[in-house]
């Protein structure tokens, strides 16, 4: 199985507040997270920590200080790969976009992972599963680039709604049906632990 877990600061949002270390009212769902990522592991899949990067990096030291000082999350600094993709969920292109300058494409091309990074470090899982946030927003844009971009004949993706956040239900309702238009299914947490 292969496990994206799609820019995980949101599951230390309490609306817009991030709240650093141990949060008691996302426990029982952060220990669902944690459980899932150490089996996935465990069984020889993979597990990737999709990092979010909108190039302020005082926002980004506090995403990851959010996490580091959470010991639930502590498995993302072990046996976890690693990518760093856009406020969009979504890799940069392997070439670079005629309207960017040389320098600004140079400077994401060190700070974000080109579309063929991203790849390579996905391929050859049968079950793919999506869990983060937001649900509306970047793990819908990664469940589907991933669709559009890189499926396989015959791979699952899927999404853990238990172990998603969302902030807007009209939103979520509208990807919800946009990833089912995708064949991107819905799973429980209990049915998605008796997955390999």
């Amino acid at each position: 199985m292969l496990l994206n877990i799609i820019h995980p600061y949101t599951f230390k949002l309490s609306g817009s507040t991030l709240k650093i270390g141990p949060v008691p009212e996302f426990r029982k769902r952060d220990k669902k997270v944690e459980q899932l990522a150490r089996k996935v592991l465990s069984s020889g899949g993979k597990v990737i920590y999709y990092k979010y990067s909108d190039g302020n990096f005082v926002k980004e030291v506090m995403h990851e200080s959010a996490l580091h000082s959470d010991p639930i999350y502590q498995f993302l600094y072990g046996s976890v790969e690693t990518v760093t993709t856009t406020p969009y969920g979504i890799p940069i292109p392997d070439e670079k976009p005629a309207k960017i300058e040389v320098e600004a494409w140079k400077l994401m091309t060190e700070l974000y992972t080109r579309h063929s990074e991203l790849r390579q470090i996905i391929e050859g899982h049968e079950n793919v599963v999506f869990i983060g946030g937001a649900l509306e927003k970047c793990l819908a844009n990664a469940a589907i680039y991933f669709n559009q971009h890189y499926r396989e004949p015959g791979q699952k993706l899927l999404y853990v709604p238990e172990l998603c956040v969302s902030f807007n239900a009209d939103e979520k309702e509208r990807a919800v049906e946009k990833l089912s238009r995708n064949n991107i299914e819905l799973i429980k947490f209990t049915e998605v632990m008796s997955l390999n």
